[in-house]
């Protein structure tokens, strides 16, 4: 296998795990307060929108040719890492709205 089938698959397996992960934090999101949940539905169309630019890269590679693709692939991982960056800042922030529920529900 070369090493573009091989970043293609790595790639392929990624978008998959992506596809899952948003799934859950769009699960997620219906759990907080109602005056959030719009602002957690934009988020999550952000992230949906960074994933599509990622399988856009990915087909793109895949329809390269072998010399050109060098230069998709730094584009595609550019593309990897605002989707992984915009999951992690959607769960850390997710995380403090939910904890800091949690406070108020146990405040007096």
């Amino acid at each position: 296998m070369s090493k573009r089938e091989e970043f293609i698959s790595k790639m392929g397996n990624r978008l998959k795990e992506w596809n899952v992960e948003i799934d859950k934090l769009e699960e997620k999101a219906l759990t907080v307060k109602s005056e959030l949940q719009g602002k957690y539905r934009q988020q999550i169309a952000d992230l949906r929108k960074k994933r599509e630019e990622a399988e856009k890269k990915l087909a793109e590679i895949k329809a390269s040719g072998e010399g050109a693709w060098d230069t998709l692939k730094g584009e595609s991982e550019r593309a990897w890492t605002a989707l992984k960056d915009g999951v992690a800042a959607f769960k850390s922030h997710y995380q403090a709205e939910t904890e800091e529920k949690g406070d108020e529900e146990k405040s007096p």
